[in-house]
């Protein structure tokens, strides 16, 4: 081995390490390991700055604001004028609502790199959030941004281009997504940019729709919206189990949100939680009378469960009210149990004990 190969070696590891972790410290679910990688990859003082960036992000995504804070503290210590570090800390800044001192940092940053316009626009938007009304539309309008407000409370709500804003709004969802993440990128911290990313990638790639939805629900906790597309998403992914726990909360305070209780049951039906499905199948079909798939549902859960007269019953009001194109599956898999459960129903079998 020649000299120098093993820092060469060392700094390749490194850097796939860092890759990894990033990869990794995006995608819901890989945080915790996302997090170790990000500390092998900074375990020396040769590591890049981006390597620190990456631990930062980790820790965040873990919820260690506190643990990310330190990290960009010591790394702006020894080099005021990281740019990366500057708008981490930032954001992070601006999340805990300390305005006054995002506002130094990006102001650090804009004279580090000019008139850039994610960092403009992330200071306009710190501006808004601190109450400084004049002086966010000064900032958005010297970067050549718009900024969009919400019709009730003049808030803003979006800054960008009016081009970036009138694509997002697009019925093609390819041009729609694109346009909704170079939002995202101008406004981090805009929790309807984030659930609206989410519902894109719900079903095309649910591990990218459950962190935007997760940190939508981080920004603002108390959005049942937000909340049930985050658990939505959950069950997307067929983590049936954490979808469950966030929806009763959710049902708690919002007892009449639909897609809410249609999630749960689903949830609690993959889980083969039979009996604690079949109420929230019930208040679908009271809610939806007409979504005649439901009965199949509450009609195996009843099979599931050894209660072979209520299943016979919802089995035949499936039957009564099925379309056979749409739900010829479903219509097929109840004419090939009947037989069995009218055998099963006349010898006694499955009846339903009296509590």
């Amino acid at each position: 081995m020649r000299p120098g190969e093993a820092l060469l070696e060392g700094r390749d590891e490194r850097m796939a390490i860092v890759f990894l972790a990033h990869r990794l410290c995006i995608r819901a679910g890989d945080a915790k390991e996302g997090l170790e990688l990000a500390r092998r990859a900074t375990r020396d003082e040769a590591a890049p700055a981006s390597a620190w960036i990456v631990l930062v992000k980790a820790e965040r995504a873990n919820g260690d604001k506190g643990a990310a804070k330190v990290t960009l503290d010591r790394m702006i210590s020894g080099e005021p004028g990281n740019l990366a570090a500057l708008i981490e800390r930032a954001d992070l800044l601006t999340e805990e609502k300390n305005y006054e001192a995002a506002v130094v940092d990006l102001k650090a940053a804009d004279k580090l790199k000019s008139g850039d316009k994610l960092i403009l626009s992330r200071l306009a938007f710190v501006y808004q959030q601190a109450g400084k009304l004049e002086l966010a539309q000064a900032t958005a309008q010297a970067a050549g941004l718009e900024i969009q407000q919400a019709s009730g409370d003049g808030k803003i709500r979006v800054i960008g281009t009016p081009e970036e804003i009138e694509a997002a709004n697009s019925d093609d969802p390819i041009i729609a997504r694109k346009a909704l993440e170079k939002l995202l990128e101008k406004n981090p911290h805009s929790g309807m940019l984030l659930a609206r990313l989410g519902a894109s990638f719900r079903t095309d790639d649910p591990g990218r729709s459950l962190e935007f939805y997760r940190r939508a629900t981080a920004l603002e906790p108390n959005s049942s919206e937000y909340a049930v597309g985050y658990a939505s998403a959950l069950v997307q992914a067929r983590r049936f189990l954490e979808a469950v726990q966030i929806l009763g909360k959710t049902l708690r305070t919002n007892p009449q949100n639909y897609t809410a209780h249609a999630n749960l049951a689903t949830a609690l039906y993959e889980l083969k939680r039979y009996a604690e499905a079949l109420p929230e199948y019930e208040w679908l079909i009271t809610a939806k009378p007409d979504l005649v798939v439901v009965y199949y549902f509450i009609a195996t859960a009843h099979d599931y469960l050894g209660e072979y007269p209520e299943a016979l019953a919802s089995y035949e009001k499936f039957l009564a009210g099925a379309d056979s194109k749409t739900n010829q599956l479903e219509v097929e898999k109840v004419k090939l149990r009947l037989p069995t459960l009218h055998r099963q129903i006349q010898l006694g079998e499955g009846v339903k004990r009296k509590p």
